[in-house]
């Protein structure tokens, strides 16, 4: 029968320590990735917020070019100055 070979107690803890270190990197991958799938989500969101944003800004603007034709607008003030 064999004799039981132990390691030293420096290597046992370097391993724990090791596992620890392991486990911690493990969680905070989770959490980031979490965090990744939340942050997609509202970016998502806020992508089809400009895109709607869009859609209104053009179907206004078209909507003033045809009442008052071509030009700008100064929106500090209201004024429409007609393209000549």
């Amino acid at each position: 029968m064999e004799d039981k070979v132990f390691l030293e107690k420096s290597e046992v803890e370097i391993i724990q320590n090791l596992q620890i270190n392991e486990d911690q990197i493990t969680t905070q991958l989770g959490q980031l990735e979490y965090q990744i799938c939340i942050l997609q989500n509202q970016k998502e969101t806020l992508t089809k917020k400009v895109f709607d944003l869009q859609l209104e800004k053009d179907k206004l603007g078209k909507s003033l070019q045809e009442k008052y034709g071509e030009g700008t607008i100064d929106t500090s003030s209201g004024e429409f100055i007609k393209f000549k």
